[in-house]
């Protein structure tokens, strides 16, 4: 490989990490100030370098040092899920390391125009539920009218208690609708589970056959 195509290569690793940077972070579920303390550099620099509008170039020398704090969590996620002695928290722990170990491959490794439409809806769907964005967007909506009306529960995500208390039709209905479009949004993060756990199954199946 020539300098010119070296050179090329770097820049086309360095445009993935800075156009998916702010995904990725979010999904781990860092702040800013989380990624700049494992960078060794200010939280201004981290908001420079997720701003494509700015224009200020990441050096290859950050791309590849971002990458491989990334790779770093991937790993920590796996050791904290082996040495947690609880169950649900080992499963939860295990299945993120896998999925940000294959998000990481997708979106800083494949080329764009490799990656299928279903992967990028799936992780959508992931950092969605990373940021708690799911059940933000229906409490958002039910909290106002619950608090207005004065009695309602609201118990985990946004699963409510108390409606017929209340007495209103229209107040349940909203209820209703709310707790159907969150079952579906369940459903979707399923899917999207489902879609990146496939792909770490090809990538295991493919390096099966090499060996």
């Amino acid at each position: 490989m020539n300098k010119k195509e070296l050179a090329k290569r770097q820049q086309e690793q360095i445009d993935r990490m800075t156009k998916h940077l702010k995904k990725i972070r979010e999904f781990i579920g860092w702040k800013q100030k989380d990624l700049a303390l494992r960078l060794g550099c200010t939280n201004q620099t981290i908001s420079n370098l997720e701003d494509e509008r700015k224009k200020i170039s990441m050096s290859f020398i950050q791309c590849i040092a971002i990458r491989s704090i990334f790779n770093m969590e991937v790993e920590e996620l796996a050791k904290r899920a082996e040495e947690t002695k609880d169950l649900d928290e080992a499963l939860e722990l295990s299945a993120k390391s896998e999925q940000l170990g294959r998000i990481l491959v997708i979106l800083l490794d494949t080329p764009e125009s490799e990656v299928s439409k279903e992967e990028l809806e799936a992780i959508e769907v992931l950092i969605s539920a990373a940021k708690g964005g799911m059940a933000k967007r229906h409490l958002r909506k039910i909290l106002p009218v619950a608090t207005a009306v004065g009695t309602a529960t609201i118990v985990g995500a946004a699963t409510v208690v108390g409606a017929a208390a209340v007495g209103t039709v229209w107040l349940a209905n909203l209820l209703k609708e709310s707790a159907e479009a969150i079952t579906g949004e369940a459903e979707k993060l399923e899917k999207a589970k489902a879609v990146i756990t496939k792909g770490n199954s090809q990538d295991s199946d493919e390096n099966d056959e090499e060996a």
